[in-house]
Parts: C-alpha cells; sequence; structure tokens
C-alpha cells in the first residue's frame, strides 16, 4: 500500500545540517511515511550523508543540478502519498509534526493546506525568534495580497497533481499558495513545529531582490482582483482579529499589527482612504507605538506618493 504521507526533501549542498533534517524525519511519531530525497547535483558530501541511510521508507534520486522548482515537481511526480509535506534540507522539523498536520487535515475535510508557526535559529541551533502566520483561513486570505501566508518547508497539503509554476522563480511557493487558495481553504497550526534555519546562504538572502520582484508581480495580481472597478463586494480587513482572544502573545500581536499597517498602505496607495484610516487604527490598537513610532509613521504619510486630500 502507498504511505499516508510523501515528503519532499530537495538536497543541494546541506552538508552542514542535512543529518539534523533527515533524522527529524524519521524520528516522526507518525510512520507512515515515504521520505523522497532529490539530491540535485550536490558537490559536497550530501549525497555521502543521504546513502548512509538504511530504511526503506527513504527515496533517493541523485542527478545533475536542475534547481529547486525542477526538483521540488520532480517529487510531487514520484510522491504516492494522499499527502505532500515540505521540508527544507537546512531546515528540521518537530517529532510531532506530521502527526498533528495528518490530524487537522483528516479531520477538517474543508482545508487543503496546513502549515504552522516556526522557531527560527541560526547555525548553531539557538533560537532567535517565533515565525507567526496567519492562523484561520479568513486570515490567510486578508494576508495573502501582502505576501507568503505559509512557511514553506512547514506545509502539508492534499495530493492533487498541483505543481510550482516556474513562472515565479524564488516565490514560487507563494504563487502555488494562491492558486491553492483560489479554491480551497487553508489554515496554520499556532504551534512552532517547524524549526527555520537563518543564515547567509538562504534563497531570501541571496536572491532577496529577484524575490521581492517576483512576489510583487503576484500581489499585483491579487490587488487587481481585489479592488477592481468591478469588484464591490471586498471586504478584508484585519478589523477582526482584535476581538480575537486567542492573539495574547505580544510578539504576535505586533506581527498581526505591522501587517495590518502595511496593508492601510496598500489600500491608501490604491486611494481607498477610509478603509486606509481604519486600518491604521486597527493596527495601533493591536500594538501600540512609541511616540518615535507615530513620528516615523507621519514621516513615511508625508513622503507618500498620496498626499492628504486623499484621507477622509
Amino acid at each position: 500500500m502507498p504511505p499516508l504521507i510523501s515528503i519532499i526533501l530537495p538536497v543541494y549542498n546541506a552538508e552542514p545540517y542535512l543529518r539534523q533534517s533527515i533524522d527529524s524525519i524519521i524520528d516522526q511519531t507518525f510512520p507512515d511515511f515515504e521520505l523522497i530525497i532529490i539530491n540535485d547535483g550536490s558537490t559536497d558530501k550530501s549525497l555521502n550523508i543521504i546513502n548512509s541511510y538504511n530504511d526503506s521508507r527513504i527515496k533517493v534520486v541523485s542527478r545533475s543540478n536542475k534547481g529547486l522548482i525542477d526538483t521540488l515537481n520532480e517529487g510531487i511526480s514520484i510522491a504516492r502519498g494522499k499527502y505532500i509535506a515540505r521540508q527544507d534540507a537546512d531546515d528540521y522539523s518537530a517529532p510531532n509534526r506530521l502527526e498533528k498536520q495528518l490530524y487537522y487535515l483528516e479531520n477538517n475535510n474543508n482545508i487543503d493546506i496546513v502549515g504552522s508557526f516556526a522557531t527560527v535559529i541560526d547555525e548553531n541551533d539557538q533560537r532567535i525568534r517565533t515565525l507567526f502566520a496567519p492562523r484561520t483561513h479568513e486570515q490567510i486570505i486578508s494576508f495573502l495580497p501582502l505576501g507568503t501566508t505559509f512557511i514553506h518547508g512547514s506545509v502539508l497539503f492534499r495530493n492533487s497533481g498541483i505543481s510550482y509554476d516556474k513562472n515565479y522563480k524564488h516565490a514560487e511557493d507563494y504563487e502555488l499558495w494562491t492558486r491553492i487558495l483560489s479554491k480551497g481553504q487553508g489554515a496554520n497550526i499556532a504551534e512552532n513545529l517547524y524549526f527555520y534555519r537563518d543564515h547567509g546562504n538562504n534563497i531570501s538572502h541571496l536572491y532577496a531582490k529577484i524575490q521581492s520582484q517576483t512576489a510583487a508581480k503576484i500581489q499585483d495580481n491579487i490587488w487587481r482582483d481585489m479592488y477592481s472597478p468591478s469588484n464591490k463586494t471586498n471586504s478584508i480587513s484585519f478589523i477582526n482579529f482584535v476581538k480575537d482572544e486567542y492573539i495574547i502573545d505580544l510578539e504576535e500581536k505586533k506581527f498581526y499589527s505591522e501587517y495590518a499597517e502595511n496593508f492601510a498602505w496598500k489600500l491608501f496607495s490604491y486611494g481607498l482612504s477610509k478603509k486606509a484610516a481604519r486600518e491604521f487604527r486597527y493596527a495601533h490598537q493591536l500594538y501600540p507605538r512609541r511616540i518615535n513610532s507615530w513620528l516615523k509613521l507621519l514621516i513615511k504619510f508625508l513622503k507618500h506618493p498620496r498626499n492628504n486630500k486623499h484621507l477622509v
């Protein structure tokens, strides 16, 4: 019988962290999975580490370098599981990650993709901070015009044959989420089930400019659809989040507040001044700013392409 979960683990020169990454999957409390490791032309000792494992659940592909998107799509084409999980070779998962995410999807048939919060760590496994993500589908849809709504390596989604689009290099995950969420729903478990390693060779560092440009292209498409003249029914707002009593962690409140403020600026740039003012009030109600922060906000406003004649 095919496994219930297929984990796709792309590897490219991940020698320093690879064993810890693989071990975190092998040691999962939920055992019915296949781990698809694709060595994408590594020139270090990554393949030696991969080959040192003797576990029938591990499927290894080793070939010349094709890049991340081709590697991910190859993994999807091989996957036999009902669900597909992701993990990066320099990150690792909490022991109960798969168990918790599987339980969530199996008991929420309306949800097609689930992620989680993550602990950001450095090269020496020292904790830096918590990486938050919007929890509910409604929150995810609200966040989507501003950026990716899932931590890529943390996701588990239904195997529907969907693939990554090569036209969105370095933001391929963001684009994939928009397609999944255009037809289905998503959620994030409010637990740190993933450990994201922040180091100098992260794609987000090496290709920050390209990633930002690609993400902006995706965001423009979303905003055009949301606030086109023909769309008069849009009700996306961060306002209701302030009523959610579960947001009690100060850092998580700051996370939501910053997104609400960015959302307000975007609304303002589209000439939606009343909505923008409402979102600004919410952002600062949720996470009050100090005086110097208000001064910075005022300066940003005065420099903004749209001026105060647009405010109501």
